[in-house]
Protein backbone atom coordinates (compact mmCIF):
# COMPACT_ATOMS: atom_id res chain seq x y z
CA UNK A 1 0.00 0.00 0.00
CA UNK A 2 1.48 3.42 -1.15
CA UNK A 3 1.33 5.94 1.90
CA UNK A 4 0.64 9.28 1.06
CA UNK A 5 1.91 12.19 2.93
CA UNK A 6 0.68 15.26 1.04
CA UNK A 7 -3.28 16.40 -0.45
CA UNK A 8 -3.49 16.04 -4.43
CA UNK A 9 -5.18 18.71 -6.20
CA UNK A 10 -8.24 17.74 -8.27
CA UNK A 11 -7.86 18.51 -11.99
CA UNK A 12 -11.22 17.54 -13.25
CA UNK A 13 -14.10 19.98 -12.60
CA UNK A 14 -16.28 18.89 -9.63
CA UNK A 15 -20.06 18.14 -10.38
CA UNK A 16 -22.80 20.36 -9.14
CA UNK A 17 -24.38 17.89 -6.41
CA UNK A 18 -21.15 16.26 -5.42
CA UNK A 19 -20.64 16.04 -1.64
CA UNK A 20 -17.68 18.53 -0.38
CA UNK A 21 -15.91 18.60 2.78
CA UNK A 22 -13.95 21.67 4.34
CA UNK A 23 -11.69 21.56 7.19
CA UNK A 24 -10.06 24.71 8.96
CA UNK A 25 -9.93 26.56 12.12
CA UNK A 26 -12.78 29.19 12.17
CA UNK A 27 -12.16 31.90 14.38
CA UNK A 28 -15.69 33.06 16.14
CA UNK A 29 -14.08 34.58 19.81
CA UNK A 30 -10.27 35.34 18.98
CA UNK A 31 -8.75 37.08 22.09
CA UNK A 32 -5.64 38.79 22.48
CA UNK A 33 -3.23 38.28 25.45
CA UNK A 34 -1.41 41.21 27.01
CA UNK A 35 1.65 40.20 25.40
CA UNK A 36 -0.18 40.82 22.40
CA UNK A 37 -0.23 37.42 20.82
CA UNK A 38 -4.00 35.55 19.68
CA UNK A 39 -4.70 32.88 22.42
CA UNK A 40 -5.31 29.81 20.68
CA UNK A 41 -6.50 27.95 23.32
CA UNK A 42 -10.64 27.74 22.67
CA UNK A 43 -9.14 27.28 18.36
CA UNK A 44 -10.15 23.89 17.46
CA UNK A 45 -9.92 22.32 14.05
CA UNK A 46 -13.47 21.78 12.49
CA UNK A 47 -14.81 20.02 9.51
CA UNK A 48 -18.13 20.09 7.31
CA UNK A 49 -19.67 18.23 4.77
CA UNK A 50 -21.64 19.92 2.13
CA UNK A 51 -22.93 19.93 -1.73
CA UNK A 52 -21.56 21.52 -4.13
CA UNK A 53 -25.36 23.60 -5.36
CA UNK A 54 -23.10 26.03 -8.32
CA UNK A 55 -20.61 25.91 -10.38
CA UNK A 56 -19.79 29.27 -12.50
CA UNK A 57 -17.10 31.07 -13.45
CA UNK A 58 -16.50 34.62 -13.00
CA UNK A 59 -13.21 36.69 -14.50
CA UNK A 60 -11.74 33.44 -15.22
CA UNK A 61 -11.99 32.43 -11.83
CA UNK A 62 -13.60 28.98 -11.52
CA UNK A 63 -16.17 29.18 -8.28
CA UNK A 64 -18.12 26.63 -6.05
CA UNK A 65 -21.05 27.91 -4.44
CA UNK A 66 -22.19 25.19 -1.60
CA UNK A 67 -24.48 24.52 1.37
CA UNK A 68 -21.31 24.70 3.75
CA UNK A 69 -21.61 27.50 5.78
CA UNK A 70 -17.95 29.06 5.99
CA UNK A 71 -16.73 31.43 9.19
CA UNK A 72 -14.42 33.54 9.48
CA UNK A 73 -10.64 31.57 9.73
CA UNK A 74 -11.62 28.76 7.77
CA UNK A 75 -10.61 31.11 4.59
CA UNK A 76 -7.65 29.41 2.67
CA UNK A 77 -8.64 26.03 4.32
CA UNK A 78 -8.61 23.12 1.46
CA UNK A 79 -12.36 21.44 0.32
CA UNK A 80 -11.96 17.89 -0.02
CA UNK A 81 -13.63 15.75 -2.08
CA UNK A 82 -15.41 13.66 0.64
CA UNK A 83 -14.46 10.14 -1.30
CA UNK A 84 -11.05 10.44 -2.89
CA UNK A 85 -9.32 13.08 -0.86
CA UNK A 86 -8.73 15.01 -3.29
CA UNK A 87 -8.43 19.14 -3.15
CA UNK A 88 -11.04 20.38 -5.28
CA UNK A 89 -11.10 24.10 -4.19
CA UNK A 90 -9.87 26.57 -1.14
CA UNK A 91 -12.42 28.01 0.63
CA UNK A 92 -12.52 31.89 -0.27
CA UNK A 93 -15.52 33.16 1.66
CA UNK A 94 -18.86 34.01 2.05
CA UNK A 95 -21.80 36.36 2.15
CA UNK A 96 -25.29 36.28 4.05
CA UNK A 97 -28.06 37.84 2.06
CA UNK A 98 -31.46 38.97 2.58
CA UNK A 99 -34.08 37.26 0.59
CA UNK A 100 -36.57 38.11 2.27
CA UNK A 101 -38.10 40.94 5.13
CA UNK A 102 -41.38 40.82 7.11
CA UNK A 103 -42.77 43.37 9.36
CA UNK A 104 -45.99 43.15 11.28
CA UNK A 105 -47.81 44.07 14.31
CA UNK A 106 -50.00 42.33 16.92
CA UNK A 107 -53.11 43.83 18.00
CA UNK A 108 -54.15 44.52 21.24
CA UNK A 109 -55.17 41.44 23.21
CA UNK A 110 -54.53 38.78 20.33
CA UNK A 111 -52.05 37.32 21.96
CA UNK A 112 -53.61 38.19 25.42
CA UNK A 113 -51.28 41.20 25.36
CA UNK A 114 -51.92 44.48 26.92
CA UNK A 115 -50.43 46.89 24.15
CA UNK A 116 -49.57 46.55 20.47
CA UNK A 117 -45.93 45.14 19.16
CA UNK A 118 -44.27 44.52 16.41
CA UNK A 119 -43.42 41.76 15.16
CA UNK A 120 -40.48 41.59 12.59
CA UNK A 121 -38.43 38.36 10.44
CA UNK A 122 -35.64 38.33 8.24
CA UNK A 123 -34.49 35.36 5.92
CA UNK A 124 -31.16 35.27 5.05
CA UNK A 125 -29.58 32.81 1.99
CA UNK A 126 -25.82 32.30 3.04
CA UNK A 127 -23.35 31.60 -0.22
CA UNK A 128 -20.31 29.43 0.88
CA UNK A 129 -17.82 30.42 -1.87
CA UNK A 130 -14.58 28.50 -2.92
CA UNK A 131 -12.14 28.95 -5.78
CA UNK A 132 -11.42 25.61 -7.93
CA UNK A 133 -7.90 24.20 -7.12
CA UNK A 134 -7.38 23.81 -11.03
CA UNK A 135 -7.19 27.72 -10.87
CA UNK A 136 -3.66 27.39 -9.68
CA UNK A 137 -2.79 23.77 -10.70
CA UNK A 138 -0.84 25.28 -13.02
CA UNK A 139 0.66 27.84 -10.73
CA UNK A 140 1.77 24.74 -8.30
CA UNK A 141 3.37 22.62 -11.06
CA UNK A 142 5.29 25.70 -13.10
CA UNK A 143 6.72 26.21 -8.95
CA UNK A 144 7.32 22.22 -8.78
CA UNK A 145 5.24 22.51 -5.65
CA UNK A 146 2.92 19.44 -6.53
CA UNK A 147 4.39 16.20 -6.18
CA UNK A 148 2.26 12.68 -7.73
Amino acid sequence: MKMVTFLEFATEPYDIGSEMAILGYPLPDLNFGDDGMPDLTNVHIRGDVGVVNTRYIKSDIEIYESTTLFNPGNSGGPILDVHTGKVIGVVFGYMPTIISFFRDTVPVGELGNEEEFEIASAHRAVYSWGVSSRNYTDIIERHNLAVG
